[in-house]
């Protein structure tokens, strides 16, 4: 089981057929539960709603005037390259806006987006290509690292059903030593070998 944490921590995947020999009936029918939960969640957000298209629009003629700004020499066309940085900063800004309206109309929508999306002065994204929310599908390079794939999603379901068992594991060996301790600090003073058996006997129904 630890090996096979290892592999996915690397970013390695495992087979399914491996998870399964690990984990008890209850824990992989908890994990397939869950498999099941993130293939909805895939169909879903299979078509972009209508308000996010107009949304990406935006972006994607914000990134253009970035880009074009970027491009150019710092030392040549200086009032050309303010203008795309001033173009794309206003279309960045009129990004923000309009998501917020969308977001306030249809809450449901902050679920396609990479990251928070906060529009209070201490939160607000700045307007520049680094900091607007994406959504989760974009294959911009400036999406956020924590924005995670669906094949990445089944990874870290598998990793945590793993180290879920591996915990529970310990857990019950703690228990089964912390009877065991307890037991032998109430028998080792009888030394009656009945009255032992007996206090054994009624300890082990207790729930710990």
């Amino acid at each position: 089981m630890r090996e096979l944490i290892k592999t996915l921590e690397s970013g390695k995947d495992v087979a399914r057929r491996d998870i399964q020999l690990v984990l008890t009936e209850q824990e992989w029918e908890a994990f397939n539960s869950e498999v099941l939960n993130v293939r909805e969640l895939a169909r879903s957000l299979a078509e972009v709603p209508a308000r996010l298209k107009r949304y990406t629009d935006i972006l994607k003629r914000a990134d253009f005037n970035y880009n074009r700004a970027e491009g150019m020499q710092s030392s040549a066309n200086a009032k050309t390259r303010k203008r795309f940085y001033q173009e794309a900063e206003s279309l960045f800004e009129k990004a923000i806006e309009y998501l917020d309206e969308s977001i306030q109309t249809q809450p449901d929508l902050i679920m396609w987006l990479d990251r928070n999306f906060d529009t209070r002065p201490q939160f607000s994204p700045q307007p520049d290509p680094h900091s607007v929310p994406r959504l989760i599908g974009s294959k911009s390079f400036r999406k956020s690292e924590n924005a995670t794939s669906l094949r990445q999603n089944r990874r870290q379901l598998k990793l945590h059903a793993l180290r879920n068992s591996l915990e529970n594991i310990k857990t019950s060996g703690e228990k089964k030593a912390q009877t065991d301790t307890i037991t032998d600090e109430i028998v080792r003073p009888n030394s009656g070998r009945k009255i032992a058996r007996h206090v054994k006997l009624d300890f082990s129904k207790l729930k710990l």
